[in-house]
């Protein structure tokens, strides 16, 4: 499994280059089911980060990796759970905005998009993120007839999703600005509790696609990839003992 983001080590100390850049020891790690992660540097120095990114940005950026990596099934069902996790994220801000306690609220499978498009429709009064059913044929294909797609249908699809959630995780942020903070707040501590793994001795978020998104909706996968590559070659230099 690839490494996915890393942050330094906050006990190793740095070591200028002659060029007078900075280098630090870093820890790294591929992503998890979070949002806490038990980090370790090559020198054994050890960390609990707390990463920020909404599960459905996670699951879009290992979409985009597995774009990378020419995995098209797996690009085209990663990015539709992306899309579904922004469902379910939207439901619990919704949820916020409205009162509703306790939250997180808990997860139903069944029908989670029609509670979505009415909710968001009822309280955000603008046109959901979904896709039309011609538009998801082309996962359910894949998920259900064992479709193998081609890279162009993989690239195509992820970007319909990148043009729709992007803009609406915008709305969700700034037109329900406290509710998206108690949201979040609250599914962050729910996790927290569950891995319990103590408090966070580090908190960030990622550059990921989605969230890099938001202020720069002309971009799209392709434009990613060189990004993508780049972290990658950085990532495969680290030390293995680093995870």
């Amino acid at each position: 499994m690839r490494f996915a983001f890393a942050v330094p080590c906050s006990k190793c100390p740095t070591t200028t280059l002659k060029s007078g850049a900075v280098r630090s020891v870093v820890m790294a790690t591929p992503y998890r089911e979070g949002p806490l992660y038990e980090l370790r540097c090559p020198k054994g120095d050890k960390a609990i980060v707390q990463l920020g990114n909404p599960k459905h940005e996670i699951l879009f950026q290992m979409g985009a990796y597995s774009l990378l990596d020419g995995i098209y099934r797996d690009a085209i069902s990663t990015f539709g759970s992306s899309l579904e996790e922004f469902w379910e994220f939207s439901l619990q801000v919704i949820a916020a905005s409205c009162g509703v306690e306790p939250l997180p609220l808990p997860r139903v499978r069944g029908g989670r998009r029609a509670r979505f498009e009415t909710a968001w429709r009822d309280v955000l009064e603008t046109e959901p993120a979904v896709l039309t059913a011609e538009e998801y044929e082309i996962r359910n294909r894949v998920m259900h007839e064992g479709y193998v797609p081609t890279e162009e249908e993989a690239f195509d699809f992820g970007n319909r999703i990148l043009v729709r959630v992007s803009p609406a995780m915008q709305t969700l942020r700034w037109s329900l600005q406290q509710a998206f903070g108690v949201a979040s707040a609250a599914i962050i501590a729910e996790a927290r509790s569950r891995l319990n793994l103590g408090d966070p001795t580090a908190g960030m978020y990622d550059a990921m696609i989605l969230h890099d998104n938001e202020s720069m909706p002309y971009r799209r996968l392709a434009d990613y990839m060189p990004h993508l590559r780049k972290l990658d070659k950085l990532f495969d230099s680290l030390p293995k003992e680093s995870t």
